[in-house]
C-alpha cells in the first residue's frame, strides 16, 4: 500500500517543485520600440499588449521614452540616427555614429535616463557602430 502512495506522490511533488519558477512567466515578449533620428524627431511603434498582458512590469514603454528623450535632448547627437528598442527592461541602441565620443555620449545619456528604473533591471545594450573614416 505504501509503495503505491509513493508512486502517486512523486509526480505531484515534482510538479509542485517546478510551479514557483513558472508563476511569473506570462509568455508575452512584446516590447516597446521606437527610433530617434537626426532631426530630433522620433517615431514610435509601441504595440499594445494583447491578451491582457503587459510589457516588463508595464515599464518597457516608460523606459523606452526616457531613453529616447535623453538622446533627443543631447545636441551632440543631432543628425545621428540611433534606433532605440526596449524589451524586458533592456534598452538596445542600434545605428551608426561618426565617432567613438558620440557613441560614448549616447550610451551615457541613456544610462543616466534609465537609472531610476534600476529596480526593473533596466540596462543598455550598445550595438552602435562607429563609421570608418577614410
Amino acid at each position: 500500500m505504501f509503495g503505491m502512495i509513493k508512486r502517486n506522490i512523486l509526480p505531484v511533488a515534482a510538479l509542485l517543485a517546478v510551479l514557483p519558477f513558472t508563476a511569473g512567466c506570462s509568455g508575452n515578449n512584446s516590447g516597446a520600440s521606437s527610433s530617434t533620428s537626426g532631426s530630433g524627431s522620433a517615431s514610435s511603434s509601441n504595440p499594445a499588449p494583447t491578451g491582457g498582458g503587459t510589457t516588463y512590469n508595464g515599464q518597457d514603454t516608460a523606459i523606452n521614452k526616457a531613453a529616447q528623450s535623453a538622446l533627443q535632448a543631447d545636441s551632440s547627437l543631432k543628425g545621428v540616427q540611433i534606433t532605440v528598442s526596449t524589451s524586458g527592461g533592456q534598452v538596445t541602441m542600434t545605428g551608426s555614429v561618426p565617432t567613438v565620443d558620440i557613441k560614448n555620449s549616447a550610451e551615457k545619456d541613456v544610462m543616466q535616463a534609465i537609472q531610476s528604473y534600476s529596480a526593473q533591471n533596466a540596462g543598455v545594450i550598445d550595438k552602435l557602430m562607429v563609421q570608418q573614416t577614410k
